[in-house]
This record gives C-alpha cells, structure tokens and sequence, in this order.
C-alpha cells in the first residue's frame, strides 16, 4: 500500500494530465525517466531529484545497467545544481562504476569529469585531481581531444584553487595547445583568459594582460555574444590601473561599464565602480572617484558579496583620506577591518567544515575495514568447516579452494592498501589546509592595528605551524603510538625558522642538541611541539633587544625516570622583559599541565624553560 501511494505522488507531481487515461494505468519506468529530463530542462531540480529517486527503487528499470548509469548520473547533475554537492558526487560515483561495468568509454569519461567538479567543490581537491588524471588517460586512450581540452582546463582551476599557480599555467598551456592542434579557438580564448588569471595569482602584472588581450581578440574575431568577454574588458582595465597606464586603464573600465550597463549585471557593475573610482583616485580627481563610489554603494545595497564590499570600503577610506576627512576615514576603516576578520572566519568555519567531510570519510573507510575484516572471518570459517567436510572429495577441490580464498585474500589486501592511501591522502590534505590557515593568519595579522591581536593571532599561528609541521612529519608513519620526538623538534624549529626569516627574523641562531632521544605519542608530541612554538616566539619578541648574536637552543636528554625537554635563548631574561607573564606563559602552563609534565622557568644569560616528563608505558626511549 504504501509503495502505491509513492507512487501516485509521483504521479500527481510529475504527470498532472495522466487522470484522462485511466486511474488503474501506472506510468512506465521510462516515461517517468522522461519527465525528470523534463523538470531537469526546466531547471526543477528537487522536483526531478523525487522522480529520480523513485526511480532507483524499480527493480525492474535498475536491473538494466544502462537504466541505472543514467539515472544515477541525472540525480549527480539534480543535485549538483542544487549545490548538494556530497549526494551529487555519491550518485556520480555510482555512474562511474556502472559506465565501467558497460565497457562504455565515452559515458565514463562524462561521469569522470562529472565526479571531479563535485569533489572541488566539496574542497576535495585531490580527489577531484585523481578522478580528473584518470578520465584525461580514458580520453587520451579514446582519441577524444575535445574531452581532453576541457579536462585540462579543469585541473588548471582546480590547482588555482590551490593557489599552485605554476601547476595550474602548466596544465591550462597543455590544453591550450591541443586547441590550437584541433582548431578549437573557443577553448583556446577561455584557456587563455584562465592562464591570465594565474599569472595575475603570481603577480606577473605584464603576462596577464597579454593574455587577457589575446583571449579579447579571439572572441572578439569569433563575433561572440558581449557576455563572454565583458570580464576580458574588466581584467584588462585592472592590469592597465596596475601599471599606471590611466588612460588604457579608462578605456577598458569604461567598455566594461557599458557591457555590465546593458547586461544588467549588478556584481559586474559594483568591481567596475570600484575599479573606476581607483582610477580616478589615481588621477587625484576625487569628485569623480566619490561619484563611482557612490553608485557602487547603492548597488551593494541588493549584491551581498563580501569580496566586493571589502573593495569599494578600501577605495572609500583612500577617498576619505585623500579628502582630508580623517574622523570619517577611520569609521570606513574601521568597518574594513571588521568586514576582513569576518570573512577571514567564514574561511575557518568553512576549512571546519572540510575537516568534519574528512573526518566522516575516515569513520566510513574505517566501517569499511571492519566489515571486510568480519567477511574475510567468516570466509575462513567457512573454509575450515568445507576442509573437514570435503576432504574426502580429493586433491582437486582443495587445490580450487585454496585458489578461491588465495584470490580473495588478495584483492581483500589490495582493498587495505588503497583504505591507508587514502588516509594518507586525508593527513596530506589536513597539513594544506593548516598552511593555508596559516598564510591567512599572517596575512590578517598585518591588516590589524591591535597589537594584543596581532599577539594573538601569531600564537594561533605557531600553534597551526606547530600541527601541520607534525602532519608533515608523520607522513607515512605506520605506527602514531611511537614517534621521535627528536626528529618532531628538528622538523619544528625548521619551520619556526623558515617562519621568522621572512618577517625579518633571519639573524637568529637556532640549535637543537639530541643527546637521548624519545618516542612519544602523536597527541604528547602536538602539545610539545605548541609549547616549543610559543616559547620561541616568545623569545623572538621579547628576549635580544640589543644582543649580537641571539640564539634559541632545544635540547632532549634523560634525568634518571624523567625526559627533559629545554628551551632557552640568550637574550635579556626574565627581570628586564617580562615575556613569561600574559597570555603566552598561561597557554604554555595549561598545555604542560595537559601531559602531566612539571615545568620551571629560571634566567641564567638568558631565559630557559624545562619541561620534566615521567617516563611511563606511553613512551619509550631511543
């Protein structure tokens, strides 16, 4: 009963004129296929997602492979432009493996290329290059250049969302080439707007703006619709205001206008505001440059794009200041700051959010592993009771059956290998992540005028550099119960070096003296590694006004039962700095307090810090 009241909804939903044939007729399977294209044409995806999945509960259509590829693949799309982008890339896994099944190379490529776009935008960016490498070989095998276009393309954006902009010129040029080796001159112009876009990332000011020309000139030669090159106009009009070309700069913004004008494109229209208004700052016309502005801030009353309000707010504080109105330059300021310290934590929550789809995938990998662990238990028993049974059947049956679970144990062990790969992967994606909070750390640091924030903000970035430098460092470990703690403390003070150098911390000595080394678990070693962290960049603020030659020194060494671990540097202690009150000496207090060490804190020629571990059943010395 309940299957027939689905069934009926779907009905009603789908097929509102179906009464006139006949209340007992049901729908066939592939007319219902038909009218989620239909609903899917007329862009409504929910209504189509329903008829799909009822779909999926057909034995009698899904039995039939093709059926099911297709459907699967439809729900994919459904669910990719509702921006539900796990089910989509669920639905698109399951379309691969059936277009596998089929044999059928050109539909596979498509759901390949299909799975990619929705792991990048679910943030899984190597997966999303994985799936991508292995349609490039189906089209590549399949003689399929046009395919092979496009998915080069993809993996350049994709590698300019990791801001890896070499990677990401290197794949767009590739594609580029098979463009121009096929005649295809349309990917060619989109291939070069993209390589623009990547010399722009790495500041090369001069070689995006030959390319944004050369991309402008192809579509402009091809006769194409205004919308494909109006961000050409845009982008070239930047780069001009970039390399004070003013007049080159006018022209371009001002085409740009007119375009976004007829094309009614309000996002368009705020950057082009921005933009002018910059030029016109640069002409030191400041009535002009107030006129844009003011157009641009009644457009952001109904466009709520972040990234846009940061722009036009900066333009108006130059304004502000350069019309001497400092009181009203501060406010803009002010609310600047505010804007940029919001994003910056939309980021993190968003980099959480990516952390938590990890986390969920490593819980189902390890559901995996149990489930084959209890299916290889129960296969081997069975083994056992079809030995004691048959054994009288011969030498032949227990040569097939040792075979049969020779195979199975094979293809279980391969399963195992890929299941810590991807682990591996996942530790590998976790440290990028870390580095890139990292960079957006330093980067708000240097925007905020608060030193107590600043402080905070560069112990939140030691502690993330103390993390990733372990995320690095374990890379491969097998076994996360026992690893060098002196190995961790060279790794660390590398990147706290690295780290300070280039914020102009470059005559620092740093030392680190392995006399005993030990073998802790990862959790001891990360608050270790955050209290080494602190402790150092305590003594790089604070400890060598006035000494020649600063230098921080770690050591590891054993005291009877106990591991110490010290910290020291030869600046101006204790008495004259202060640096272990505030903040600082509290998290270091809290983080020992964590893995039960005692820590004291003398001024000898300088200032040291000792943490004293017991040694127990947790750790184990070289």
């Amino acid at each position: 009963m309940k299957r027939i009241l689905q069934f009926l909804g779907v009905f009603l939903l789908v097929w509102p004129d179906a009464s006139a044939q006949g209340p007992d007729r049901a729908i066939p399977a592939d007319s219902l296929f038909k009218q989620a294209g239909n609903l899917m044409d007329r862009e409504k995806f929910p209504e189509a997602i329903a008829v799909l999945s009822d779909l999926t509960g057909l034995n009698s259509w899904m039995e039939n492979p093709a059926n099911a590829r297709k459907t699967y693949n439809n729900l994919g799309y459904s669910y990719y432009l509702s921006q539900d982008y796990p089910a989509s890339a669920q639905n698109y896994e399951r379309a691969v493996l059936l277009a596998q099944e089929l044999s059928d190379t050109t539909k596979w490529i498509t759901s390949q290329i299909s799975l990619a776009m929705a792991y990048r935008q679910l943030g899984l960016y190597g997966r999303c290059l994985e799936a991508n490498q292995e349609a490039l070989q189906l089209a590549r095998k399949a003689g399929d250049w046009e395919s092979e276009a496009n998915i080069l393309n993809a993996m350049g954006i994709t590698y300019q969302n990791l801001a890896d902009w070499d990677k990401a010129i290197d794949f767009h040029r590739e594609g580029l080439l098979r463009s121009y080796q096929y005649g295809d001159t349309l990917m060619a112009s989109y291939l070069m707007g993209n390589i623009a876009i990547s010399q722009a990332g790495k500041g090369r000011i001069d070689s995006s703006l030959f390319y944004n020309l050369h991309s402008l000139r192809v579509k402009e030669t091809l006769l194409l619709d205004s919308t494909a090159y109006v961000k050409n106009y845009q982008n070239i009009g930047d780069s001009y205001l970039d390399l004070d070309s003013l007049q080159l700069a006018g022209k371009y913004l001002g085409k740009a206008e007119e375009l976004y004008l007829a094309l009614e494109d309000k996002k368009g229209l705020v950057g082009c505001y921005t933009s002018l208004a910059r030029l016109f700052l640069a002409k030191s016309l400041l009535p002009e440059a107030e006129r844009y502005l003011l157009k641009a801030e009644d457009l952001l009353q109904s466009v709520t794009v972040k990234n846009l309000q940061i722009e036009y707010l900066a333009q108006k504080v130059d304004l502000l200041e350069g019309k001497g109105d400092f009181p009203a330059a501060l406010t803009a300021f002010k609310e600047l700051t505010s804007l940029r310290e919001e994003v910056f934590q939309s980021e993190q929550l968003e980099v959480q959010r990516v952390e938590s789809t990890y986390a969920l995938r490593e819980k189902e990998l390890v559901t995996q592993q149990l489930e084959q662990d209890a299916a290889l238990a129960r296969v081997q028993s069975r083994k056992q009771v079809q030995l004691l049974v048959f054994l009288g059947i011969g030498l032949l049956a227990a040569i097939l059956i040792t075979l049969f679970f020779s195979r199975l144990n094979r293809r279980l062990a391969e399963s195992n290998q890929h299941i810590q790969m991807q682990k591996l992967e996942i530790k590998h994606t976790t440290y990028n992540l870390l580095m890139r909070i990292q960079s957006l750390l330093r980067m708000t640091a240097k925007t905020i005028p608060d030193p107590a924030s600043k402080e905070k903000l560069q112990q939140i970035e030691s502690a993330v550099l103390s993390a990733a430098s372990l995320q690095q460092f374990t890379y491969g470990v097998e076994k996360e119960e026992e690893v060098s703690l002196g190995e961790y403390m060279e790794e660390l003070i590398n990147r706290l070096k690295e780290a300070f150098d280039t914020s102009g911390f470059g005559h620092v000595i740093y030392e680190v003296k392995v006399k005993e080394d030990a073998f802790l678990p990862v959790n001891t070693l990360l608050n270790c590694g955050m209290i080494v962290g602190e402790i150092v960049t305590n003594a790089i603020k604070y400890a060598f006004t006035n000494v020649s030659e600063p230098r921080i020194s770690v050591s590891l060494a054993y005291e009877g039962p106990f591991l110490l671990l010290q910290i020291g540097d030869n600046g101006v202690g204790i008495d004259d700095t202060g640096s272990p009150k505030g903040i600082g000496m509290d998290l270091i207090g809290k983080l020992a307090k964590s893995i039960r060490a005692d820590l004291t804190v003398r001024s000898e020629g300088g200032t040291w810090y000792t943490l004293k571990i017991k040694r127990n059943r947790t750790f184990s010395s070289a």
